[in-house]
């Protein structure tokens, strides 16, 4: 993303990509198809949505209607990120007299919904002048952070061949070590929403596999440790150490679940 010659981007989110720090992105709930995809908050979509959300009138405006699938409301599919169907939702939540918290959780999960057919077109759609009103949105993974240099095609080669190294970050992160905290921040987030009744189609026993699981994969990764050098071993035991304390306090909170 962080190549222009293979990447139609204003200059103003390649800065915003080069310069992303590890709070600037999350897995969202962006998508109207309710696939987690990684977002970046300052982006214009983002900003707007916020925006708008800041105004009283949440809600994109449905321009190309490419995810208008949902007919709870009416027998012309509407978007859920669109203005039509986040009015029509918001007001039916009010009615149900839910508990705080999962009032809450519910009104976000509708304001998180993003347009992702005009907006995330917007990249290349406002950069090369096809579509003016479009509002750029991003979708960077979590490994941008490392990178912050606008690079040309053939760096970025003599990077992925080994050639040359573009990574910035000082302190980057092994790729195990990020991949076991994705794990946990989703356990986390799981725990939570079932906890409070967001999620009924699963309960403590799926959690508790969950939490099984990921202490199995770090007695793996331990194993792998072996063989790594005795430096990248020490700082990588340290962080497993750090990572298995965190999910047996989430399974202590599973475990008295009702």
């Amino acid at each position: 993303m962080l190549v222009p010659e293979v990447m139609n981007l204003d200059d103003e989110h390649l800065k915003k990509l080069s310069e992303a720090k590890k709070s600037d992105l999350y897995l969202s709930d962006a998508s109207p198809l309710n696939v987690l995809f990684w977002n970046i908050d300052n982006s214009a979509a983002e900003l707007a949505r916020k925006s708008r959300i800041s105004k009283g009138h949440p809600g994109s405006p449905c321009v190309n209607k490419h995810a208008a699938m949902n007919t709870e409301y009416s027998e012309i599919p509407l978007c859920t990120a669109g203005i039509p169907y986040q009015k029509k939702k918001l007001a039916a939540l009010v009615k149900e007299n839910l508990p705080k918290a999962l009032f809450e959780r519910q009104k976000q999960f509708i304001l998180d919904k993003a347009c992702i057919c005009h907006d995330l077109a917007g990249a290349a759609t406002k950069t090369l002048g096809i579509d003016e009103k479009a509002f750029t949105a991003l979708t960077p993974g979590p490994n941008i952070i490392n990178f912050s240099k606008i690079s040309s095609l053939k760096e970025m080669v003599d990077h992925i061949y080994g050639r040359i190294n573009l990574i910035t970050s000082e302190k980057r992160e092994h790729m195990f070590i990020k991949e076991l905290e994705l794990y946990i921040e989703q356990f986390k987030a799981k725990f939570d929403d079932i906890s409070i009744g967001f999620i009924v189609n699963e309960d403590k026993k799926q959690l508790l596999e969950l939490g099984t699981n990921l202490l199995e994969g770090i007695s793996y990764y331990k194993e792998l440790s072996d063989k790594f050098t005795k430096e990248t071993k020490e700082s990588f035991l340290q962080n497993l150490n750090v990572l298995t304390l965190e999910i047996q306090a989430i399974n202590k909170k599973v475990e008295v679940l009702s």
